[in-house]
């Protein structure tokens, strides 16, 4: 069915600009609300997804790694090799990646040492320099709305006048959007406690992270999400033992564990001593890398290589091929 509309061929300017601004005001409700700092959905999944989907990246071309490696739907694979822009076209298990990293994780949490009485002074000043600054930026911004709202004042008695002109009711909008952006601020630290912060022992911070974070399956969406915020970011790299074999990865990335605070404040003041730097294979080791060390002390003591592979419970041939990646391994390091 063909229809002709013919008054549609052509709307007048000011029309549309008048149609366009109320639907814009019309779903403004539903408009993300970034504060003027760019869109705050930037750089996080589209869709639910396990973890570590959306969470590692390559670390040659950058590109994150996606499930579906392969044709495997729990192996991940560089989304750059897909596309065929990269050559890192091995894949990673999830699951088993997914165990490593949280087996990281749990491991770092219970070796956090206790807190001592030069960091603990050093919070307590950071604290009081934090919301001296922050009264300073309240005050500031105070005197900013009082000057916006005299120049809003000058230009509705400018408007009054009969003098209006597109100029002036661009500048009153303006001024408007700036007024209700300075107030918005001057709320949030109105809203921020000024108190003296307290540092929770780190026995309490452990039994927090045991909660949160044990408590929690790996394949869960919640999982996931509380990981996005203690590892923003996961660099993965293509690795291979000395003498050859199959391609693995191993991963690089930095644990913020002051995301399990629950005070802002604290959170930004231990982000640094609180972050650790950790790396993690994806991959369960091969059986001549296991015993390598074992079999390399056991034929340095005298033992043959059969007694030293009877020893570990390998056949001899593992145990021949894990003193030679011991011997590739030392002429490498010299």
């Amino acid at each position: 069915m063909v229809r002709h509309v013919p008054h549609l061929a052509f709307i007048e300017p000011k029309r549309y600009d008048r149609v366009i601004r109320m639907l814009a005001e019309r779903n403004a409700k539903y408009r993300r609300n970034g504060g003027g700092n760019g869109d705050p959905r930037r750089d996080l999944p589209r869709k639910r997804t396990r973890f570590p989907g959306q969470m590692l990246c390559c670390g040659f071309c950058g590109r994150k790694f996606v499930f579906g490696g392969h044709g495997r739907t729990t192996h991940l694979m560089c989304n750059g090799a897909r596309e065929h822009r990269c050559w890192n076209g091995s894949t990673i298990d999830g699951p088993l990646a997914a165990r490593k990293i949280a087996g990281a994780v749990y491991a770092e949490i219970e070796a956090l040492p206790a807190f001592d009485e030069a960091l603990l002074a050093t919070v307590t000043e950071e604290a009081a320099r934090v919301d001296a600054a922050r009264e300073e930026r309240r005050r500031e911004l105070l005197q900013s709305s009082v000057k916006i709202w005299r120049g809003i004042g000058n230009v509705m008695e400018f408007i009054r006048n009969r003098d209006s002109s597109p100029w002036v009711r661009n500048e009153l909008s303006r001024l408007e959007q700036e007024h209700t952006r300075i107030l918005a601020d001057i709320r949030c630290h109105e809203q921020t406690p000024s108190e003296a912060l307290c540092i929770p022992p780190v026995d309490d911070l452990k039994c927090r992270a045991r909660e949160t974070v044990c408590g929690l399956a790996l394949e869960s969406y919640e999982f996931g999400k509380l990981m996005r915020q203690l590892i923003p970011k996961i660099v993965v790299v293509p690795v291979r033992l000395y003498d050859g074999g199959k391609i693995v990865h191993r991963a690089r990335f930095r644990l913020h564990l002051a995301a399990l605070l629950p005070d802002v404040r604290l959170w930004q003041l231990l982000e640094r001593p609180l972050e650790r730097l950790l790396t993690v294979d994806l991959f369960n080791p091969l059986q001549r890398e296991v015993h390598r060390r074992r079999i390399v002390a056991e034929c340095a003591a005298g033992v043959t290589e059969r007694e030293a592979a009877r020893a570990c419970g390998i056949t001899v041939t593992a145990a021949q091929r894990a003193a030679a990646l011991a011997a590739e391994d030392g002429g490498a390091r010299s």
